[in-house]
């Protein structure tokens, strides 16, 4: 599917591209979850980069650009990356016609509203971005398509402080007005950074307002309702910050953004995690070929 966060898109080719999570060796049935995550092997950013020494490479044209290979690339110049402020991944349609994304326009200030817009694929080429119908009055970041005809984004009023998830539908052609996602969800705590898997499993982040923790959640949807969620990592106890998660369609590799780690070459790094039948491994860092002494 090609629904992935196109900035990432080299990240994404570099870890399907033959990289896995290493399985446990030299288990019994006595052996604890820890124990196995402990006895795990964790994979490194040198491991994944040699796996695809020998795979095939990606297509020669993606996007109406041509493909990165393994050094990272401006998506879509002047369409997506601008002299504006892209405050977030681009999200594209399964057949990738159509994508969204949030910006903040010049000049910035610190009320400027955070805008989510939209460019459509005409003759292999982006079109120029417009205001989506439902965006534009309040804070909204972070769309991302649950399926075609439903897009998820998080939102906050002007004068509020708080963020919520929420979603529009489209149907007969139009977007509906955005619906705020259940309180099974959303809190009195802050919620953001939606993301899906394809057997519908939701990871977003949560704020704690009193606490200052982040989390980053993992629910499920069973019988219409979500799940308790759960936690897959979490800042509580150190000055270490997680943002901006994305799952992939099988629900077995995290990326997100990380501050304060003790490996991290800038302000803020891409990191990577992969999920094994022992849980998911400690959060690896993507090196000097992605991350810098930037954001």
């Amino acid at each position: 599917m090609k629904k992935q966060c196109l900035i990432l898109i080299v990240i994404i080719f570099l870890l399907l591209c033959g990289c896995s999570p290493s399985e446990p060796t030299n288990l019994n049935p006595d052996t604890t979850p820890q124990e196995a995550q402990e006895n795990t092997p964790s994979p490194t950013l040198d491991t994944m980069v040699d796996a695809t020494t020998d795979e095939e490479t990606p297509a020669d044209y993606v996007y109406g650009q041509e493909a990165p290979g393994t050094k990272p690339q401006r998506f879509a110049p002047n369409i997506v990356t601008t002299e504006n402020f892209e405050h977030s991944s681009p999200t594209i349609s399964s057949n990738g016609n159509l994508m969204f994304w949030s910006r903040i326009e010049k000049p910035f200030t610190p009320d400027a509203l955070h805008k989510i817009v939209y460019s459509v694929m005409e003759d292999d080429q982006w079109s120029e971005p417009q205001l989506a119908s439902f965006s534009g009055t309040n804070i909204d970041d972070g769309p991302v398509f649950a399926g075609d005809d439903r897009l998820y984004f998080y939102s906050r009023g002007v004068d509020d402080t708080q963020y919520d998830i929420y979603y529009v539908d489209k149907a007969d052609g139009a977007w509906s007005a955005p619906q705020r996602v259940a309180d099974d969800i959303n809190s009195e705590d802050t919620e953001g950074s939606p993301s899906f898997t394809d057997g519908g499993a939701l990871v977003f982040t949560r704020h704690d307002k009193e606490t200052e923790v982040t989390e980053i959640l993992i629910t499920q949807q069973v019988d219409g309702a979500y799940s308790t969620p759960e936690v897959i990592f979490s800042d509580e106890g150190s000055e270490i910050i997680n943002v901006n998660p994305y799952i992939n369609d099988t629900g077995d590799i995290l990326l997100f953004g990380s501050v304060f780690r003790p490996d991290g070459l800038g302000a803020c790094d891409l990191y990577v995690s992969f999920k094994s039948e022992s849980g998911w491994c400690e959060p690896i860092n993507l090196g000097n070929q992605i991350n810098t002494r930037a954001n």
